[in-house]
């Protein structure tokens, strides 16, 4: 399995860092794990063609995790992209294709077959995925209800190949919930500015595997390691190549 952090500045942008995503190879599939802004130019930079990436996976719709792509269909749309594509949607399928005619992105404009299914839907076609609804949206619980819309679904992602094993957690509110994916998990690559560092540093006292910390400011991260200097705990690094 290989991984490349395309993005790891947290919703206030961060100058010289790109918004959340990820890109995962495995057992001969290559996904998109969220599409912050900035995901189309760190595509051209690290020479992923448009027919490489096979399908697309948003954790929730925030837009430092969703906005870049809108921009990264354009692309693909201009470099006349073939090969089908799949957008696994946390919630509200009808809404986000509404929104593709807001930015002129008409489904005659697609020289390619886009589809969209829900992240529940994943495991139909990616077995070696499981899709885990997180407690990031309960914050909004009170907005939801006062404007009656069914909404406040927030996913992390247990990815594992025939070798090894990474979880990302997107963003999360809290990590206790986390420990029971922890037994033979390779990497965790771990939201960092919601949960207290207390949490942070409980959670890598239990765990043997290594830990990136992702999508937070980096002078909380820098903090983190300084205040927590364990050897299974380090900062996420937008230009490298993670091999499990």
């Amino acid at each position: 399995m290989k991984i490349k952090i395309l993005g790891i500045a947290p919703g206030m942008p961060q100058i010289g860092f790109n918004h959340a995503s990820v890109f995962v190879e495995f057992n001969g599939n290559c996904i998109l794990l969220d599409c912050g802004e900035g995901v189309s130019r760190r595509l051209l930079e690290e020479k992923i063609t448009p027919e490489k990436v096979d399908a697309i996976i948003i954790s929730h719709f925030h837009p430092d995790h969703c906005c870049g792509i809108y921009l990264l269909l354009q692309m693909w749309i201009l470099q006349k992209r073939k090969k089908s594509l799949t957008i696994y949607l946390p919630e509200n399928i009808s809404v986000f294709e509404d929104s593709l005619k807001l930015f002129y992105l008409f489904r005659e404009r697609f020289p390619f077959q886009l589809n969209l299914e829900i992240c529940e839907n994943l495991n139909k076609e990616y077995e070696e995925i499981l899709s885990i609804q997180n407690d990031h949206m309960k914050g909004y619980k009170d907005y939801l209800e006062r404007d009656s819309v069914q909404m406040m679904r927030s996913y992390s992602f247990l990815i594992k190949d025939d070798k090894s094993s990474f979880l990302y957690s997107s963003d999360l509110e809290s990590t206790a919930w986390l420990k029971q994916y922890l037994n033979n998990l390779d990497l965790l690559i771990l939201e960092s500015f919601h949960p207290s560092n207390e949490q942070i540093f409980e959670l890598a006292n239990s765990f043997k595997g290594k830990i990136i910390l992702n999508h937070a400011p980096m002078s909380k991260m820098k903090e983190l390691l300084r205040s927590y200097p364990n050897h299974n705990l380090r900062i996420a690094d937008e230009h490298e190549t993670i091999t499990l």
